[in-house]
């Protein structure tokens, strides 16, 4: 209400990332991009056609069912909405409670501690259903859990097998940068993926506010807002001890 005719861009903390990673990140031609954040909770922002996908609501991808490995017998964090989803399966809770540490220990667990093992599996499964359902052609993991790199391998192979040569594509077939390792990949903007998102939604809204010099004077407001809003999220999730 203080700051009036300033044009403004609203989305979420995940489709915001993803139009970023999608305009900034992608190979010419392409036109779809996933951008998974998991961390407190799994979410999941898409662009479709180079437009981020909205129907009834926004995607809530991390409420979907996730195919757990063999002998997995977690049963998900207990007292969510649901337990069996992505997120009861992969957050940084139910990896603690998998282990069997607090989330402030989970940095100390080794790389091949079946934990990881287990969440890699089900978010490849989340691969493969982002893959076959609505074929993008990049998904980017970010978020507290994924700073742990060496579950990308993990993710790929997992999703790779779950597909079990069904897409008959390079880039789910192959390895390397043309293959799988160019599809399932890291955030490049990393902990900072919400701030660029919203930098990515005051362009547009600087693009559609009429005359330039209008526009001008209100991106850099609305710039600063953006930025000022997403860091202050941040730091209230941080002071709650979430890991998002």
């Amino acid at each position: 209400r203080a700051v009036r005719d300033v044009p403004f861009g609203f989305d979420t903390d995940v489709n915001a990332p993803a139009l970023e990673e999608y305009r900034h990140f992608r190979v010419p031609g392409q036109l779809s991009c996933a951008y998974v954040t998991v961390g407190t909770g799994v979410g999941i922002g898409l662009v479709i056609n180079g437009k981020c996908v909205k129907g009834l609501v926004h995607p809530e991808g991390g409420h979907i069912v996730g195919m757990k490995r063999p002998g997995d017998s977690y049963p998900g964090v207990k007292g969510t909405l649901h337990p069996w989803s992505i997120e009861g399966q992969c957050s940084a809770l139910a990896l603690a409670e998998r282990a069997g540490v607090a989330q402030d220990k989970l940095k100390d667990l080794p790389d091949d501690a079946q934990a990881f093992n287990d969440v890699a599996y089900v978010m490849g499964s989340m691969c493969a259903t982002l893959i076959a359902l609505c074929s993008v052609e990049r998904i980017v993991l970010g978020g507290g859990v994924m700073q742990r790199l060496s579950l990308f391998p993990k993710i790929r192979k997992a999703a790779r097998d779950i597909l079990d040569g069904y897409i008959m594509h390079p880039k789910v077939l192959e390895d390397g940068p043309d293959g799988i390792d160019g599809l399932i990949v890291g955030s490049v903007r990393g902990n900072d993926a919400g701030i660029f998102g919203a930098l990515a939604l005051a362009t547009d809204a600087h693009g559609e506010a009429g005359t330039h010099a209008a526009a001008s004077k209100g991106l850099a407001v609305n710039v600063a807002l953006h930025i000022a809003g997403f860091v202050a999220l941040h730091a209230l999730a941080n002071a709650m001890g979430r890991w998002r």
